[in-house]
């Protein structure tokens, strides 16, 4: 998010942003939901972009992802992710793979190269890595 949930629901609620995500899970675990999952994409992905390490050929990744934003009060590098952040999240995925056969946890940045999502408060603290082995997924970052 690079900021708050009050904030990516603003953003996301503005047409004239022209960006989505299915979901934004706050620090204290409050999840919205921006975009129905099952049956809509969602435009927070892009792509391709230069760079990109996408395995899954060149269809768009908007339309083979689910995206969770995470609140981290504008302090990406710096914000911990919570425990109940993590939880919520977790429980996200494993609601996604109870409908689909997920195979991999993909990072942003994997995506699109000019990002740093979703930053070190998830990769360099290794929760990333993590929550892909808890969800039996293997983890792009």
């Amino acid at each position: 998010m690079v900021g708050t949930l009050a904030g990516t629901d603003s953003e996301f609620q503005n047409p004239e942003s022209q960006v989505s995500a299915h979901f934004g899970v706050g620090l204290d675990g409050t999840v919205h939901q921006y975009v129905d999952w099952q049956t809509a994409a969602a435009w927070a992905n892009g792509g391709p972009n230069p760079g990109w390490r996408w395995p899954f050929g060149a269809e768009n990744p908007n339309l083979r992802t689910v995206s969770i934003e995470t609140e981290d009060l504008g302090n990406p590098d710096g914000q911990l992710v919570t425990d109940a952040q993590y939880t919520a999240v977790k429980q996200l995925c494993e609601m996604v793979q109870q409908h689909w056969p997920v195979t991999h946890l993909v990072a942003h940045v994997v995506i699109n190269p000019q990002h740093s999502c979703p930053a070190a408060r998830w990769l360099q603290s290794g929760k990333f890595g993590y929550l892909a082995g808890e969800l039996g997924l293997q983890a792009l970052q």
